[in-house]
């Protein structure tokens, strides 16, 4: 059983501004999230070149717990560039823990951008596990965040963490640069 890390981010000088996931990879990532109904988290992994992360593999970390609206797993490998994981779309219009506040839980939901934010439990391990980027997918839409960004959610008790619309897509294409162009 792996033990908790301290990735070689923290306290890092610059985290990458960049994320970059290769088309095989975000073939594979998509693939998962539009299939799965359980929650899993990815490490992503790769080389940084400059302020640009670039990710073509990934590592699955041992699950301790995955259920439709939340899971618990073991330690990512210290050179992870992003904490991946997939927010499933309820089966049957169910409520969902994502759910902004504001929205009521007994309204079905229909559109995968409502479960693009980041989750309280989401932001504390983002925020713990110190990588630089957030990656969540709901079927084919993706949002990320920065570690910049994650840690101002929590430093603001903003939750859940709002997408921000230049760091959402639906349907990843190759090569994608999946964070940039930040606010």
């Amino acid at each position: 059983m792996l033990g908790p890390l301290t990735p070689r981010w923290v306290g890092a000088q610059a985290l990458p501004s960049y994320l970059v996931i290769e088309p095989a990879l975000s073939t594979k990532l998509e693939a998962l999230a539009e299939g799965l109904h359980h929650e899993i988290a990815l490490c992503l992994r790769g080389a940084v070149e400059g302020d640009t992360a670039r990710a073509d593999d990934f590592v699955m970390p041992v699950p301790r717990r995955s259920t439709a609206q939340a899971s618990t797993f073991s330690a990512c490998p210290a050179e992870t560039l992003a904490l991946w994981h997939n927010h499933p779309m309820p089966l049957g219009g169910r409520p969902s823990a994502y759910l902004p506040a504001r929205r009521l839980r007994s309204e079905p939901v229909t559109n995968p951008l409502s479960l693009c934010a980041l989750s309280q439990h989401d932001i504390a391990t983002t925020v713990r596990l110190g990588f630089p980027f957030a990656v969540i997918a709901v079927g084919d839409t993706w949002c990320w965040w920065t570690q910049e960004q994650v840690r101002a959610f929590d430093d603001n008790g903003l939750v859940p963490g709002p997408r921000f619309p230049t760091q959402t897509v639906r349907g990843l294409p190759p090569a994608a640069t999946v964070a940039g162009d930040l606010q």
